[in-house]
């Protein structure tokens, strides 16, 4: 059963600059080659079209997810703070984890602002990610992940 959501928030001024997530997309090899099922959503396309909305999407979640990693460039921050505030509004036991350039670096400013985030990774997250889906899979809250290095997280 897959119990993890990756999300990319990545909006393209013009159609001809739709990308690859290349970054989420290796965390989901490396993911998946640990034996970790992962649903992902590329919500580029929406977002382009105007048709992205934060609740709405909180609201489709499965509700087998437990752990949703939001993937976002810098000038999407509004966006995946709202969309991680509707996520956790809707689905309070979901752990949030922000990553990607957006959040690289501001991992105390955004857990301090926004109590609603769980986890932010700073820098690259192939190995980082696993890491805490292992810490979250066998117990831990986020919390309690104290011991893993590149990310922030909310001590509460």
């Amino acid at each position: 059963m897959t119990e993890t959501l990756l999300v990319n928030l990545y909006k393209p001024a013009k159609k001809s600059e739709f990308v690859p997530p290349l970054g989420l997309l290796y965390i989901l090899a490396v993911t998946e080659q640990a034996g970790i099922p992962v649903q992902f959503e590329d919500l580029q396309f929406d977002l382009y079209a105007g048709k992205f909305h934060p609740l709405a999407f909180a609201n489709s979640i499965d509700p087998g997810i437990k752990t949703v990693g939001i993937s976002y460039m810098c000038d999407l921050s509004p966006v995946a703070v709202l969309t991680a505030r509707a996520v956790k509004t809707v689905r309070p036991d979901i752990t949030v984890i922000l990553g990607g350039a957006g959040p690289s670096g501001l991992g105390q400013e955004l857990i301090a602002a926004f109590p609603f985030i769980d986890i932010v990774v700073n820098g690259e997250g192939e190995t980082t990610f696993l890491e805490v889906l292992d810490g979250l899979n066998h117990g831990g809250k986020p919390g309690d992940l104290g011991k893993i290095k590149g990310i922030t997280y909310n001590r509460n």
